[in-house]
């Protein structure tokens, strides 16, 4: 269902009407977070979603991090003015669940809902907060990035804040699984986690950056759903952008892009470049910029040859091509 089409019913029009500048959208609809702390300073680019769930309920996930519980006090209301009331037609679904142990490849929404109510019930731990900065973060760019911290003792609260939003599509999410308690996050990876982004925003995947090796891994279910391995596009980044960076990972493309004034776009690793070419047309990009880690790319016969690979799939394609030593 397209809300743009029809007007909301009235249960769901009483919420819209606390929010500020609510907006429709193909998937719900949009507005300012209420919530005072909301990035530090406010909301001055709506970034609360509105869209409506398992048997009407009204959904709202603030792409910043704030909890539904702050966004509720903030605009004077209960969790129950979220349910359609007795006599109300419950609204239809804007959320599309998908059956458990499949991948949840095109199911978008699910995904990103999911993975904000989870970031939603996270906090950013001091030392990974401090280490962003370090990196050259600024604050700002640190709170609407979404970064969060996890640990052992955490996974089964934010599993059950992903059930609490989606109902039994929570389960179609990668890495909520039913665990001999009741919900949790499966694996034993803790860290920061990382957003992996699309091109509209939507979280697609979430990484961990661990203390040990593996260094980076994937929120995933064995066995079950996966979301694949995304190229990874900072909220900052927007077309058209006549010139692009690729470089590897996630991190490296927040960071590049904040400091820098270059749009940066992260594929998962060097042999992922093939993902970045649908951004690429999506942003109307003319030239690329390759920036894969030195000395790796000069040393490294596998890193130079996906490298060099790179390149000439992007000039058949009949792109400008540059590359970049990167630190």
């Amino acid at each position: 269902m397209d809300p743009r089409l029809s007007p909301p019913a009235a249960y769901i029009q009483q919420i819209l009407d606390r929010l500020d500048e609510a907006r429709p959208t193909a998937r719900g609809w949009r507005s300012k977070c209420p919530c005072p702390g909301h990035g530090g300073d406010g909301d001055h680019h709506p970034s609360l979603d509105i869209s409506i769930g398992e048997d009407g309920r009204i959904l709202l996930i603030c792409r910043v991090g704030c909890l539904t519980d702050e966004i509720l006090e903030a605009s004077n209301l209960d969790w129950s003015d979220l349910f359609p009331g007795t006599g109300d037609v419950p609204a239809d679904t804007m959320i599309s669940p998908q059956a458990p142990g499949s991948e949840v490849t095109g199911n978008g929404e699910v995904m990103d809902r999911g993975y904000q109510a989870l970031l939603g019930s996270l906090k950013l731990g001091k030392a990974h907060h401090e280490d962003l900065k370090r990196r050259g973060l600024p604050e700002g760019t640190i709170d609407q990035g979404g970064y969060r911290s996890l640990r052992n003792t955490d996974r089964g609260r934010v599993a059950r804040s992903v059930v609490t939003e989606l109902g039994d599509a929570a389960f179609s999410v990668p890495g909520v699984v039913e665990g001999p308690h009741g919900p949790t996050i499966e694996g034993t990876a803790t860290g920061l986690l990382i957003p992996v982004r699309g091109i509209d925003g939507q979280i697609n995947a979430i990484k961990v950056r661990q203390a040990r090796e593996p260094r980076y891994l994937y929120i995933s279910s064995t066995g079950g759903p996966s979301s694949g391995s995304p190229p990874h596009v900072p909220l900052a980044v927007t077309g058209p952008a006549p010139v692009v960076r690729v470089t590897e990972g996630e991190l490296k493309a927040d960071v590049a892009t904040a400091i820098g004034d270059l749009p940066t776009i992260g594929v998962a690793g060097v042999g992922q470049w093939r993902t970045s070419l649908p951004l690429l047309r999506e942003l109307e990009a003319e030239t690329v910029v390759i920036a894969f880690d030195a000395p790796d790319v000069l040393t490294k016969a596998p890193v130079f040859e996906q490298a060099r690979t790179f390149w000439q799939g992007l000039e058949e394609t009949d792109y400008q091509v540059e590359m970049e030593i990167w630190n």
